[in-house]
């Protein structure tokens, strides 16, 4: 066990002047709460609700936890299956029969601990097919997506892969076991009981949204093709997300940071509402990953910050959420944002550094060898794997190389060829010479015992070259269809469907036949174009996370 931990005045003090400062008190903001021993030393909002309506965030202002529901939605398995109603092992086609053939081997527990290979829906509608969030698919079009889907993208138990439609169906299972709708069933079993009193699941289409926080981002977030609307430069200010979904089970949750701590502690044990099996049901997984974390039933276990632990965190447009629990220190922290320029995450980490301390940094790495300069200058630039789709850039700052690989935090980079860095990444150079940019090398890239070649972007693309790709290019397992028009520099992405408009992008090159999309919803998305002998025969969307699984072939059927 760590040593004592306390909140005292003064921590008190500098905890608040912490989300003060991140804070003004006339933008969007946060509710922050700390539970100690079982009591709440640290409770406060800080920030506006509703900019609109001049509403100031209170500790009972109702916040979207966004994936924090899940745990919620694990919590209602365990008790139907301690009831009898609902064994783990029952495969999934026993429960919704009419889910189609190709999830036969689906069983309760792998859409429980997220080793089901399906497809995820949140990726297959709102990144590819282009729903928006302010006019979202129904529940039913959710399912129809999952079901049209027609593959899995893995054996169901062979490894774990974080996905939003298992927690959707558990939500429809549960529904279909029971013979009630999941918000009521979640109201009954768990938040009235609880005492969770300011939460609420947002299946009910006659629940007033318009009396919540509203969620905030950083662009433009409006019912029409961003292209439409969105400049090169950066935006200022927040723009409301105005969320309208009740699709729920993998989201849906309305709740405060209060209502959270009163979960953790429930979990965390004693409770007199859920029995010592239940809780050690809902903490066990299956499997502890490499990473030392684990998935048990809607909640993360493992140990953090050397701290056994339990929890989950949640993002959806506009709002940012977390959970944590440290049984062993007695300690819960619960922090909700409706902005996502300020994280749930940072403010619990800023907490657990106050009264845990902090987690020791790693030394940064500054021995760049004198003769690395002309390799700097000449290495400095994107690459991208074609296999995993996962994109590098090298940078350059003060003559000393870095790294970003997809997205993560940027690595200084040691060696004089081949260079590495302090976790194990290892790069050199490669001569791929059928992909190979006459300015750069294509670099072989050792990460955790994986070798990928990552081939450096083109510098630039004729607008003939880019005619070569238009055409319309449509995917029966999405219902969807695409127009592709070439634009200066880059494709433009136009779906027919006109509910559908919020993933026509601008695609600009990357290597050869890959095209990609910034922007700051989902972030970053990307075009693998497919050859045939008569020329460009269709497709693939790629997102950023390189694992593949939402492969879905557009093919074009006309010029």
């Amino acid at each position: 066990m760590s040593d004592p931990v306390y909140v005292d005045q003064q921590a008190h003090h500098e905890m608040d002047l912490w989300m003060s400062g991140r804070i003004d008190a006339g933008d969007p903001g946060a509710q922050l709460a700390v539970s100690l021993h079982r009591e709440v030393p640290f409770s406060k909002a800080y920030g506006m609700a509703d900019l609109e309506r001049s509403l100031p965030l209170t500790a009972h202002s109702q916040l979207d936890a966004g994936s924090v529901i899940k745990v919620l939605t694990g919590l209602a398995v365990a008790m139907l299956e301690e009831d009898g109603a609902l064994p783990v092992e029952t495969k999934l086609r026993d429960v919704l029969p009419d889910f189609p053939a190709y999830g036969s081997d689906l069983r309760i527990k792998h859409l429980l601990h997220h080793e089901s290979g399906l497809r995820n829906y949140t990726v297959l509608l709102y990144y590819m097919t282009g729903w928006h969030e302010q006019a979202p698919p129904s529940s039913d079009e959710v399912y129809a997506s999952i079901c049209r889907a027609g593959s899995l993208g893995f054996e169901p138990g062979s490894k774990y892969e974080y996905c939003d439609s298992n927690y959707f169906l558990l939500a429809r299972i549960i529904e279909y076991v029971t013979s009630s709708r999941f918000g009521a069933f979640i109201e009954k079993r768990i938040l009235r009981p609880l005492g969770m009193a300011s939460s609420v699941i947002v299946d009910d289409v006659s629940l007033d949204l318009s009396v919540w926080a509203q969620g905030y981002v950083s662009y433009p977030s409006k019912l029409r093709s961003p292209h439409a609307y969105r400049s090169s430069s950066s935006d200022d200010g927040f723009y409301p997300a105005r969320l309208r979904y009740t699709h729920v089970g993998a989201e849906g949750l309305r709740t405060t940071a209060q209502d959270l701590l009163i979960l953790g502690q429930h979990l965390m044990g004693p409770s007199d509402v859920l029995s010592a099996p239940i809780r050690e049901r809902v903490l066990c997984a299956p499997r502890m990953r490499d990473d030392g974390f684990g998935y048990a039933y809607g909640l993360n276990v493992g140990t953090f910050r050397g701290m056994r632990f339990f929890g989950h965190s949640g993002e959806i447009q506009g709002f940012t959420a977390t959970m944590t629990c440290f049984p062993d220190e007695n300690l819960s922290i619960a922090c909700l944002t409706n902005r996502q320029d300020v994280s749930a995450w940072a403010c619990r980490n800023y907490v657990l550094d106050r009264l845990v301390g902090p987690r020791s940094a790693s030394r940064a790495l500054n021995d760049i060898c004198r003769e690395q300069t002309t390799w700097s200058a000449t290495l400095a630039g994107f690459y991208l794997d074609p296999i995993s789709a996962t994109a590098l850039e090298i940078s350059v700052t003060d003559g000393e190389l870095g790294v970003c690989l997809g997205g993560g935090p940027v690595s200084a980079l040691s060696g004089s060829g081949p260079w590495h860095t302090q976790g194990g990444l290892m790069i050199l150079c490669a001569h791929a010479q059928d992909m190979m940019d006459e300015a750069r090398p294509s670099l072989i890239v050792h990460n955790e015992h994986v070798a990928s070649v990552f081939v450096p972007f083109i510098e630039h693309i004729d607008q003939k070259a880019l005619a070569a790709y238009e055409g319309v290019y449509t995917c029966d397992a999405l219902a969807t269809s695409f127009r592709v028009e070439a634009v200066l520099g880059a494709l433009r992405l136009t779906n027919q469907d006109v509910r559908c408009p919020s993933m026509d992008l601008d695609y600009t090159p990357t290597i050869k036949d890959f095209f990609w999309s910034h922007d700051p919803h989902p972030v970053l998305s990307q075009l693998q174009f497919l050859r045939e002998e008569s020329g460009i025969g269709g497709f693939v969307y790629r997102d950023a996370d390189g694992d593949r699984r939402e492969d879905f072939r557009f093919v074009r059927v006309s010029s």
